[in-house]
């Protein structure tokens, strides 16, 4: 898949962005700010679960999957979350299987990485000194899913950080397993 990177247009709409290029790589339109207000995103950003997204399809307490699902109704593709607390070598074989397959039929993965100051691994660019939650999209891969290959909306003026974060990169699975640990993606 050819990337679809979208700069978020504000410091917080990393989930509207990482939405409306997910979509953007299945050949649906949709705003970031259409998607924001479908996520219900704050100025806190947008919630890995605990909130029912502002569409009228079958609402799960995960936003992200529920409006990508509301946006596919008339599609036989569904997205699913998958949180986990730490990437074992299962959840980690698990989401190289996941990525790659989805991949391979056209169909971008979403993470939420989670990056502390203490984090092992951070997404490129991303400051090491502060703890960010951040959506993103990955849409590409190589070495049979040992690598994939991601666009991150912080490549964006409106973030204050944004200037270091190239628009896509390449990170091994095992480490964008372990950023996504205590959240997770969708697939």
């Amino acid at each position: 898949m050819a990337g679809k990177q979208q700069d978020q247009i504000t410091s917080y709409y990393c989930g509207p962005a990482a939405v409306s290029e997910a979509l953007a790589h299945l050949g649906i339109s949709a705003s970031q700010s259409t998607v924001a207000t479908q996520l219900r995103t704050t100025g806190d950003g947008t919630a890995w679960s605990g909130v029912n997204a502002n569409v009228s399809t079958a609402k799960t307490g995960y936003p992200v999957p529920d409006v990508l699902n509301y946006h596919l109704r008339n599609s036989s593709l569904r997205y699913y979350p998958v949180g986990y607390g730490s990437a074992t070598s299962t959840v980690i074989a698990n989401f190289k299987t996941r990525a790659v397959a989805d991949i391979s039929a056209a169909d971008p993965v979403i993470g939420d990485a989670w990056e502390t100051s203490s984090s092992a691994y951070h997404l490129v660019g991303h400051p090491r000194d502060r703890t960010i939650f951040h959506w993103y999209t990955m849409f590409g891969y190589s070495s049979s899913g040992s690598s994939i290959t991601y666009e991150d909306s912080a490549h964006s003026s409106q973030v204050s950080w944004g200037s270091g974060v190239p628009e896509y990169s390449t990170l091994a699975a095992t480490k964008l397993a372990t950023i996504n640990a205590g959240r997770g993606y969708v697939w």
